[in-house]
């Protein structure tokens, strides 16, 4: 049987929501990059320069490791509506924080933020 377009899409997706591989909303197909990162949406790569498909939330979230992307981010961005987000690398908005207007990330967290590298553990918006 061959598969095409949306049928294999939708197979892919299924499967990486069965292994917990999706963050928050469906991102897309492999090989997405800043342009996967929707309005409304904090966005955590697990490569530098946004070359990877984003791990997507909305909201504050107390505890973003639980997720892949957040856990294992290398770079972010916001692409919220209408604000800033802060992120802690604490659980509970807990221990260094940063703020990121709307509109802005950081490409290399190794070296332009260290302390969030790999841990992105909670957000507040506005």
């Amino acid at each position: 049987m061959r598969l095409r377009g949306t049928k294999v899409l939708t197979l892919v997706v299924a499967a990486a929501a069965a292994t917990g591989g999706l963050v928050g909303v469906p991102a897309g197909p492999a090989g997405a990059a800043l342009s996967d990162c929707g309005p409304r949406y904090l966005c955590a790569f697990q490569a530098t320069n946004y070359n990877a498909v984003p791990g997507r939330v909305e909201g504050n979230n107390s505890n973003l490791l639980q997720y892949p992307s957040f856990n294992n981010a290398v770079s972010v961005f916001n692409n919220g509506m209408s604000c800033g987000v802060t992120i802690w690398n604490g659980l509970n908005r807990t221990g260094t924080s940063v703020y990121l207007p709307r509109g802005t990330g950081y490409g290399n967290l190794s070296t332009q933020n260290p302390p969030f590298y790999r841990n992105i553990a909670s957000n507040q918006w506005c």
